[in-house]
């Protein structure tokens, strides 16, 4: 999936953790002595711990790998005048990891592989800032400075489910935790230790019908499922232990069968039957932790204690990321937290890092996470879980992912500093251009004081921190400074220049005919500019070499928004209307609101609902069109079923208080997202304004993009 540099490749030899071959006389043979400058030499804290001896070898043997036989680092040698580094591992050590300085000597003890790993590459980097025989810049930055220091990570479990932190070589330098490798049920997943899924008994009953969508928590066929899916999976070495989520289907849908109303459930509340089924499983398998939800129909915290090895993991889907420090989610969210501190001290966080509607447009986390995690740490909060993007790429995914595991680490780090450090050693030529630009799109969202939200389109995020013209010149400017890169860095920002593509081209059809749009208003006539080729070109011949197929969450394909844009964009190549850039407004039940997308030459793509379109949730809505002396109209409509969107039903026109014409729609229920065009030809029925009165199908609500007025 991923293409590795030769940046990357001596980061990713550095991790291996095979055997490791014990060097005892230094540096084959050489005498430090006769070594000008630093020399380090690596011992064992304890030469009786098979596990001092390795580590410290490790060390010694990969600070070879980036410094070459002539590196001046020895291991175990009797040596005047060098840094002596002692390496020990103690599962007793009670902190994440100490550093210790003693009579010129350094000491680094870390209580489990994982931190140790972490730990040595710190040092490691450490070295190369210092040091340029040593190779580093392939490593995240130093976070220590390697003075006397007792340290504790912020959070207990740290997890990004994101393209980088699946790689396990990078995921073992930031330290971070993985859901394969911690979890024995990760999510709304327990549907993977069912045997016999047409078994009616373990579905939850609604209204007295068994339904497949949820499941019955006190059902003991559900019960046994789980427990022998764990007894036959995780439980053959006496002490290992594994975290379970038991968490209801992603729905409202709780069981109100006898079993479960006598646990406490009611219509919305899940969480007596779910903790009841916990605490069973909890006291079976004592050496693991089970967690519950606080999401949906588990929000409601249980009201007994729960044993000490269940926890609940806490979703913050409610709070949008902004930076207003007393807004009412997270209110809600801490009375929430306080809630379930009563009954249990494990509490994790599962929190979420992207736009979901669109991977490829960056999305200036940063910031807001740092505030976030504060928040947390504050509340006591043992683990975060970062919902990423998956397997999915998103655009500065790589820079984000470790800087996000550094302030999980640390909340306090300067997110300015790890930003351009990340950039300027992965990127030696457009490092600081792309760091300038980030910071600026984290001071564009701070500065205007908005959620940005999870879901939305290009008009969200042009609202909050996309300035136009900003990145209309960023983007130029990363195109000009690939040519000037190597073959690695150039790799690099191919693949960064094809997702910025892709909001170059949302950017211009969201301006439709304002500046840096897709178009120039010429009279009544919308012309496409011919740039806009070129760049549909680079994001149609790239996303296919990075596998950049799936836009966003829902899976939309690359493939459908350039067709999209060659069909109904492309292939016009001219709109005209007589409305264009008049101000027009929708009268509703809501009263009259003003709708300015019906006339700026914002047009729709047939991929999803926020491609341009218009919602208008009204049973009825009427629009009225000044005197033009158009005689024919024109509208795109939107339908997508699954988001209850449809073509209206009925539409009617008026002129002078007159019907002048009425169609009754053929609006047939189908799969997917489609566009449909309706045009009436009014000559010589129309005389002066046209009133448009439109009424939805059903509870479906009506998608426009734009009306069309023609002579």
């Amino acid at each position: 999936m991923f293409k590795f540099s030769s940046r990357s490749k001596l980061f990713f030899s550095s991790l291996y953790l095979g055997v490791l071959v014990t060097i005892c006389t230094g540096c084959f043979g050489v005498n430090p002595d006769d070594i000008e400058g630093e020399k380090y030499v690596i011992y064992p804290y304890d030469y009786d711990s098979k596990a001092d001896l390795k580590w410290s070898e490790y060390l010694h043997t990969h600070l070879l790998k980036r410094g070459g036989e002539d590196a001046p680092v020895f291991y175990d040698v009797k040596a005047k005048g060098c840094h002596k580094v002692y390496v020990h591992l103690d599962k007793d050590l009670g902190h994440d990891f100490v550093v210790k300085n003693e009579d010129d000597n350094l000491y680094l003890t870390a209580p489990n592989v994982s931190n140790m790993v972490w730990l040595l590459h710190q040092y490691m980097r450490h070295i190369g800032d210092a040091d340029d025989r040593f190779p580093v810049n392939d490593l995240p930055a130093a976070i220590l400075s390697f003075a006397d220091t007792v340290g504790d990570y912020s959070f207990n479990y740290r997890d990004i489910y994101a393209p980088p932190s699946l790689n396990e070589d990078l995921r073992g330098v930031l330290d971070l935790n993985c859901i394969d490798e911690s979890w024995g049920i990760w999510g709304h997943n327990i549907g993977i230790t069912v045997l016999d899924k047409s078994d009616q008994s373990i579905y939850a009953s609604i209204k007295g019908v068994r339904n497949s969508d949820q499941y019955c928590f006190t059902s003991e066929k559900l019960y046994h499922y789980i427990e022998k899916y764990i007894a036959a999976n995780f439980s053959r070495t006496e002490g290992d232990s594994m975290n379970f989520a038991i968490l209801p289907n992603d729905n409202s849908l709780v069981c109100q069968c006898p079993g479960c109303k006598a646990e406490g459930n009611t219509a919305t509340n899940a969480t007596p039957a779910v903790t009841s089924m916990i605490k069973r499983l909890a006291q079976r398998f004592k050496q693991h932790k089970f967690f519950t939800s606080a999401y949906l129909t588990t929000k409601v915290a249980s009201t007994e204690k729960l044993p000490d090895n269940v926890g609940v993991i806490v979703s913050v889907i409610d709070w949008q990321p902004n930076r207003k420090a007393n807004d009412r989610q997270k209110q809600e969210l801490e009375q929430m937290l306080t809630n379930w501190q009563q009954v249990t001290k494990h509490i994790y966080i599962w929190d979420y890092i992207n736009n979901y509607d669109d991977y490829f447009t960056p999305y200036p986390i940063l910031w807001a996470m740092q505030d976030r995690f504060k928040f947390y740490k504050q509340q006591g909060i043992e683990g975060v879980f970062l919902n990423g993007s998956g397997y999915d790429y998103s655009t500065f995914s790589d820079m984000e992912t470790c800087v996000l595991a550094q302030l999980m680490m640390n909340i306090n780090l300067d997110v300015e500093t790890l930003i351009r450090n990340y950039f300027e050693r992965m990127y030696p030529v457009a490092g600081t251009t792309l760091a300038d630009y980030y910071l600026d799109m984290l001071t564009q969202w701070s500065e205007s004081g908005k959620v940005m939200p999870y879901y939305g389109g290009i008009s969200d995020k042009v609202s909050v921190y996309l300035n136009p013209e900003k990145f209309v010149a960023f983007y130029n400017k990363i195109i000009r400074l690939k040519r000037q890169a190597d073959e690695e860095e150039a790799y690099l920002l191919r693949r960064l220049i094809t997702t910025l593509s892709y909001t170059r081209l949302e950017l211009a059809r969201h301006m439709g005919y304002r500046p840096f749009g897709f178009a120039t208003l010429e009279g009544n006539t919308m012309v496409v500019n011919e740039e806009v080729y070129e760049w549909l070109e680079v994001f149609n011949d790239d996303y296919k070499v990075f596998n950049l197929s799936a836009i966003n969450e829902s899976g939309d394909p690359s493939a459908d928004y350039v067709e999209g844009w060659k069909q109904y964009l492309l292939k016009p190549k001219k709109f005209t209307s007589l409305l264009f850039e008049t101000p027009l407004s929708v009268v509703c039940s809501e009263g009259t609101l003003p709708t300015p997308g019906l006339t700026d030459g914002e047009l729709g793509l047939p991929v999803n609902y926020y491609y341009g379109w218009n919602i208008l949730p009204y049973r009825e809505l009427s629009v009225t069109l000044p005197a033009k002396g158009g005689n024919r109209l024109a509208m795109n409509f939107f339908s997508y079923i699954r988001h209850r969107i449809q073509l209206p039903s009925r539409i009617e026109v008026y002129s002078g208080g007159r019907l002048i014409h009425l169609e009754k729609l053929d609006t047939p229920l189908r799969d997917g997202a489609f566009q449909t065009r309706w045009e009436v030809d009014l000559k010589g029925k129309a005389s002066g304004n046209l009133t448009l009165k439109l009424y939805a199908s059903g509870n479906y609500h009506i998608a426009i993009d734009e009306l069309f007025l023609t002579k």
